[in-house]
């Protein structure tokens, strides 16, 4: 092997090196993407002690964790009743019965938090528990987009762009 080859490869691999590292450590903060909800947690929770800080984080991870499969279950059902609903013919009760199931599993989730939430309560002073009504508090949510509008292209939900079907006049 001639010594500009040597050279052009070794250069060539150091670059493609070099690329590597730069996209391993930029790819993790593309992903890391902020939650109203995290956001909220991580604020409010900074006001508490620090014992009562990992208490109140541990046990809303481990509800976290907990319904990671329900929250599954109702995605994929989510998915399934608009398969139904978009069919060439609807199933009225295909479709009930599915939305049933979203509702069922919705209630299993708010009930596991029911039950975290006062399990946290029972640990915490008045003072803490006004800042745990903080993490759990709904903010008022956004004006609504009308067609026309020149926001209504903007992404929602997340900043995802979801694509609509065609409107009909």
């Amino acid at each position: 092997m001639s010594r500009s080859l040597k050279i052009l490869l070794i250069l060539s691999l150091l670059a493609n090196m070099l690329l590597a590292g730069l996209l391993i450590g930029l790819l993790p903060r593309q992903f890391r993407h902020s939650h109203p909800l995290r956001e909220r947690l991580d604020r409010v929770t900074e006001q508490l002690p620090e014992d009562r800080r990992q208490l109140v984080r541990e046990r809303l991870r481990e509800v976290h964790r907990r319904n990671r499969q329900l929250y599954r279950e109702i995605r994929a059902g989510r998915e399934a009743a608009i398969a139904i609903l978009t069919a060439p013919t609807f199933d009225e009760a295909a479709f009930r019965r599915q939305a049933e199931e979203i509702h069922h599993r919705r209630g299993q989730l708010m009930d596991r938090l029911t039950e975290t939430t006062i399990e946290l309560a029972r640990q915490l002073d008045r003072d803490e528990r006004v800042l745990l009504a903080e993490i759990i508090r709904r903010p008022p949510r956004p004006p609504a987009i009308r067609p026309g509008n020149e926001d209504s292209d903007r992404p929602r939900h997340g900043g995802r762009q979801q694509e609509r079907p065609p409107r009909v006049e």
